[in-house]
């Protein structure tokens, strides 16, 4: 009962091939056939049996051949000493008589890069005598072999004069050349550019060497290394794929090692990359369930190994930082390791091995505005940027210029130097020592760029540059026009800017339209007005500031500011006051009190308005007028706000202004005087910035004449964090608080100085 004919062909083995003949000289004269049986008893995972070269032949005096390549095996050690890249074959003589001086050819074909499928040849003659019957050794210690990087393929034969059996001469294996590579510049290998094998110099090892290039289908088709390309793994193996040698990162910070790649697993088979290191494998990472430290890197911690990818994961990116090698000098050296028990699944298939080299020496500018809160036209003005690291390494320090209005003319380079030092992905403010000269009213353009981080190329130089919209406000000289009037209608009148009260670039409610949300359901003249939401409530702790333009006061001369406004409001909770500033708005002063005519505030206090900050709340009745007469003693430019808060719980209608109307007093009775008697000691304290910050906050405090302030900070429970007894010069001058190390949450800032104390909220992320 002969078996179907089994026509399934040997496509790739582990061992090499063994060699077997039977003497059937005793069979001369006669017919024979041959039968070849393949059986397999006990347990295991060697099952497979191969036939070739099956020859009935007389023995010739001479028949020699290369039996198989014994080196290079699986990899030649590119940075090894020369002994061990030589080519050494094992002999075999086929023939009658012993052999000696044999030549033998071979040649050396990379699979992968551009010199794919292009054979070097070499030759040497070994000297090894080999007796019929027997084998023997033959190393090449002529040639010095040019081995490529990464897949290749050997082919061996010998050449001995007087043999003319062919079919026995040579044999065949494929190696790799594993290299050392520096990472300064990252690494990437997809397979995608090569057929069978890679140019990086992946090797593989195991059981059966089950790791193999192809076209994967559980990777959508790409190419990469599977275990059993297509097919399930059996059970009971142990199979590798060793990675190329990284080095280099003694100058190196940050790397991470990505994988792009599809497992599944059977009950019990486990995947894990491991690295060496003193002197042994080790498992790389651990399981990271909540991707703290990590993404996708192993998906759990109870398996044979400890961590590892078990079941179906499916196609998935793991990423596994590699900062136990910042600054260090050891090679790493990684391996993919699958282990299985009970095998029949598809197993471990990768599509891309990655480390990635973030960039190391990078200094950006995230926003660019004026120390000043409101630049005031036609006088100098002061430039700050947030710098951030966004390198891997601690930045000290940087350079950093401006410019204005896309012109090519930038500013005198300025060195940063950061202090504390900037470590990664932290940001510290830089006000700039190079003045913004004299810019006109309007709509301006601000760009800041950084360059030279740590006196060293920047490694991400997209992020150098950052552009910022800057308003100056327009300017209205008092002395040349003797009013300003503003219905809110005439587009031809420079339009008015609001801002958070605190923070230049948070939520404001202030809007220009028609109000249509009742008691405030329409403007006091014409169809525009101010309001704090045209159409609905004002919101919950809310800080929000509309600015006036700049207007040049003349010393001695009485102003009335005056302007319709209606409200309804949370009485004493919430409301509205008007400020002044004088030194565009690091400093503000209350204009007036609520005793200051019939017409000025209406309370002593909103508490809202940092508690005891006079101003108007309740509900008007309609819209009804504000006036007040101010005066100054030395010429000033002056800036009004239009200051509105609320507390956590009512909320109404809000405020609305219309009809504003600046001008020289015909009237001089009632006057509100700013002199410089009341302004020679004033100390103006700032808003702190940035808030929330998550490192260095930073509180400028404007000063008439030297004096000396001490600010402390506390958390919410009153513990003192930090305390310092500072001395500021005449001008703005700004000061550091440090929050490194402190808990996120809210503190308390208490700026205590000859004019009053001033306490704000900072928030630590």
């Amino acid at each position: 009962n002969p078996m179907t004919p089994f026509t399934t062909k040997l496509t790739d083995e582990k061992d090499n091939w063994s060699f077997y003949e039977v003497d059937l000289s005793s069979q001369a004269g006669k017919t024979v056939k041959l039968r070849f049986i393949a059986q397999k008893s006990g347990f295991g995972i060697g099952a497979d049996i191969g036939f070739d070269d099956i020859a009935i032949f007389d023995k010739k005096n001479v028949d020699v051949g290369v039996d198989h390549i014994i080196a290079p095996g699986a990899r030649v050690n590119l940075v090894g000493g020369p002994a061990g890249k030589k080519v050494q074959v094992k002999l075999r003589n086929f023939g009658k008589n012993s052999q000696s001086n044999i030549p033998i050819s071979y040649t050396v074909t990379p699979t992968c890069g551009v010199n794919a499928g292009i054979s070097t040849t070499y030759t040497y003659t070994s000297s090894t005598a080999v007796s019929a019957g027997t084998m023997g050794n033959a190393i090449d210690n002529t040639n010095t072999v040019a081995w490529p990087t990464g897949s290749f393929e050997i082919f061996a034969w010998t050449t001995k004069s007087g043999d003319t059996h062919s079919w026995n001469d040579s044999s065949f294996t494929t190696s790799a050349g594993w290299p050392e590579l520096y990472i300064q510049s990252g690494f990437v290998e997809d397979f995608e550019n090569c057929v069978a094998g890679d140019t990086s110099g992946f090797f593989v090892a195991g059981d059966l060497n089950l790791w193999k290039p192809g076209v994967i289908n559980a990777l959508g088709g790409n190419k990469g290394y599977g275990t059993k390309v297509n097919g399930n793994v059996p059970g009971g193996v142990e199979e590798f794929i060793y990675f190329p040698r990284f080095i280099g990162f003694d100058t190196i910070a940050g790397a991470e090692l990505r994988l792009t790649h599809d497992i599944d697993l059977n009950t019990g088979d486990i995947a894990i990359i491991e690295y060496q290191g003193n002197g042994q494998w080790n498992n790389l990472g651990f399981w990271d369930p909540q991707n703290v430290v990590s993404t996708n890197w192993y998906n759990t911690g109870t398996a044979s190994s400890g961590s590892a990818w078990i079941g179906n994961v499916g196609q998935t990116t793991s990423i596994w930082p590699l900062s136990a090698w910042n600054f260090s000098a050891a090679p790493l050296i990684l391996r993919a390791q699958l282990k299985t028990v009970g095998g029949n699944k598809d197993g471990w298939n990768l599509d891309k091995v990655e480390v990635y080299i973030p960039p190391q020496n990078s200094a950006a500018p995230v926003n660019v505005t004026t120390v000043e809160y409101l630049p005031v036209p036609d006088q100098n003005n002061h430039l700050k940027t947030a710098i951030k690291n966004t390198g891997a390494k601690v930045l000290d320090s940087c350079m950093v210029e401006f410019s204005v209005d896309g012109g090519t003319t930038w500013s005198s380079p300025e060195q940063v130097v950061f202090d504390p030092p900037l470590i990664p992905r932290k940001t510290a403010v830089y006000e700039f020592d190079g003045d913004w000269i004299s810019p006109s009213s309007g709509l301006h353009n601000v760009c800041v760029r950084t360059s030279l981080p740590d006196s060293k190329p920047d490694n991400l130089p997209t992020d150098d540059l950052i552009c910022a919209d800057i308003i100056v406000l327009d300017k209205i000289d008092m002395g040349v026009d003797s009013s300003y009037c503003n219905n809110f209608d005439d587009p031809a009148i420079a339009p008015w800017v609001t801002y958070n009260t605190f923070v230049k670039d948070g939520n404001t409610r202030w809007e220009m339209g028609a109000p249509s949300h009742a008691p405030l359901i329409a403007a006091a003249s014409g169809t525009n007005a101010w309001v704090t939401d045209l159409d609905a409530d004002y919101g919950k702790r809310d800080s929000s500031s509309l600015f006036t333009p700049v207007f040049k006061l003349d010393s001695g001369q009485v102003y009335t500011y005056e302007f319709l406004h209606a409200f309804s409001t949370e009485i004493y909770h919430d409301g509205g006051s008007i400020d002044i500033t004088f030194d565009g708005g690091i400093s503000w002063y209350t204009v007036g009190t609520n005793l200051f005519g019939a017409t000025w505030f209406n309370t002593s206090f909103v508490t809202s308005l940092d508690v005891y900050n006079p101003g108007w709340t309740g509900v008007s009745n309609g819209w009804e007028q504000a006036r007040i007469n101010i005066g100054v003693d030395t010429a000033r430019n002056a800036i009004f706000r239009f200051r509105f808060g609320s507390d956590e719980t009512i909320n109404k209608a809000g405020w609305g202004i219309d009809d504003f109307c600046f001008y020289k007093a015909v009237d001089n009775t009632k006057v509100y005087v700013i002199g410089e008697e009341e302004l020679e000691y004033h100390i103006g304290v700032g808003n702190i910035h940035p808030n929330p910050t998550s490192g260095m906050a930073q509180l400028p405090i404007s000063f008439q004449q030297d004096a000396d302030v001490r600010i402390t900070v506390r958390n919410i429970q009153g513990q003192l964090m930090t305390t310092m007894s500072v001395h500021g010069s005449e001008g703005i001058n700004t000061f550091q608080i440090e929050t490194t190390g402190w808990a996120s949450g809210l503190y308390l800032v208490e700026a205590i100085t000859p004019s009053g104390t001033d306490v704000q909220r900072l928030i630590v992320e």
